[in-house]
């Protein structure tokens, strides 16, 4: 019988180690988050075959990995708050130096003050084709809405290197930012050597909670 590392990520980003549990605990897991009236939803690790997460809506996320792998990193405590300024953020590895400059009016449209920070604010770097026109991605989650979602996907989303910029659960209107919106974000797949993610003069993605299948606007 196969076993698994089980841990807790909490919504402030602390992450509690469980121990161990074996196939049938996940089988048993899977079955609960197929129901209908389930407030969990099993998603799989994109990069892990066997890893698997689940979103509560309690805002936790459930961490299984197989035992020959690494268990899940223990926190004991959410990192510090950071300040973020224009220019600060980490630079990714071959970005380009040509970046359009932002003047302090342009702030508000880096951060919004309203949004709730998720991670540590670094998940890209300058864009590079800045000259080209901007843009705007919309993604859905695929997965339940309300409640404290918001922070279950975020958690995810950090946990599997695919963070978007921002997150943003329809049902409370709660919004989650990851980096500053003039950066990359991850959430794209490269076309190729081109990095769709750094594509114009921004490149803003979006992730909706919910279904593609379930318009969430009056349009």
């Amino acid at each position: 019988m196969s076993s698994f590392h089980a841990a807790v990520v909490h919504a402030d980003r602390s992450v509690t180690y469980c121990g161990t549990v074996g196939t049938d605990h996940l089988r048993t897991v899977r079955a609960m988050a197929a129901l209908p009236a389930t407030t969990h939803r099993v998603v799989e690790h994109p990069g892990r075959p066997g890893s698997v997460f689940v979103l509560r809506a309690d805002g936790d996320l459930d961490w299984y990995q197989p035992v020959d792998t690494a268990p899940p990193p223990v926190r004991p405590r959410a990192p510090a708050t950071r300040t973020h300024a224009v220019g600060q953020e980490r630079e990714g590895a071959g970005a380009i130096t040509d970046e359009v400059p932002f003047t302090a009016r342009d702030q508000g449209t880096v951060w919004i003050d309203a949004a709730i920070r998720f991670g540590d604010g670094v998940i890209g770097g300058p864009m590079d084709t800045p000259r080209n026109p901007p843009r705007v991605v919309h993604h859905t989650t695929e997965s339940p809405a309300g409640g404290k979602y918001l922070e279950a996907v975020a958690s995810y989303l950090i946990e599997v290197a695919a963070e978007p910029h921002l997150v943003n659960c329809p049902v409370t209107g709660r919004v989650g930012q990851f980096g500053p919106l003039h950066h990359s974000a991850r959430a794209l797949r490269n076309d190729g050597s081109r990095r769709t993610n750094r594509e114009g003069l921004v490149c803003v993605q979006i992730e909706v909670l919910g279904r593609a299948s379930e318009p969430w606007t009056d349009a």
